[in-house]
């Protein structure tokens, strides 16, 4: 692997999926049982946590983990003699998981401004998830990958989603940070009733 400064082409592109899959597998890894709900504390106002919502977040981060161990392989192992396909191959899977991830948190994102305020379901900050979304770090990802499949990997392109992909997570880091030092309580999320939090209002 070549240092940062002189990552192009091929290796740049999987470099930043790397960060990327890192990302989420970290966020998702905050919603495991050892944490006592600081995922869904963070994201949500009432939402419970609890055994199931563990069970679906650990489903959710092998998925993460094991695109994270392709992103690493790739950038590690691919060589100039590597195969057109075996490049291609791991920008379809990335393109992929970043266009679904991404579709679904932006429907999260507008369920959550059009239907979920003052429900059970009413995010704690909106941005975090539309930040998460084909509006934020996804949707960068899953572009830069649509391009290297489809025209070969740009280092104008891959740097033109890099920048937007990075300013989205830091922002969310940022978040994340502000939350802990400000707003969490330790296992606060486990220790919600999420009906009578909103004042017995359904969310849809």
């Amino acid at each position: 692997m070549s240092s940062l400064g002189d990552l192009s082409g091929a290796e740049l592109v999987h470099f930043l999926n790397a960060v990327l899959s890192f990302a989420c597998s970290f966020c998702i890894f905050l919603g495991l049982w050892p944490f006592k709900g600081l995922f869904h504390a963070w994201l949500y106002t009432h939402v419970q946590y609890n055994w199931a919502a563990h069970t679906m977040m650990a489903w959710f981060d092998v998925g993460c983990i094991g695109l994270l161990t392709a992103n690493v392989l790739a950038l590690w192992t691919f060589t100039d003699e590597t195969s057109k396909e075996a490049h291609e191959l791991v920008y379809s899977v990335n393109l992929v998981m970043h266009f679904l991830w991404g579709l679904h948190n932006f429907h999260l994102f507008v369920k959550g401004y059009f239907y979920d305020k003052g429900t059970g379901n009413e995010f704690r900050r909106l941005q975090v998830i539309g930040l998460y979304s084909l509006t934020g770090a996804c949707g960068t990802g899953a572009v830069r990958n649509y391009y290297a499949l489809t025209y070969g990997p740009s280092d104008e392109a891959t740097k033109a989603t890099w920048i937007i992909e990075w300013a989205s997570l830091a922002i969310i880091l940022l978040d994340l940070c502000y939350h802990l030092a400000l707003e969490h309580s330790w296992g606060v999320a486990m220790r919600r009733d999420p009906w009578k939090a909103a004042g017995g209002k359904k969310a849809k």
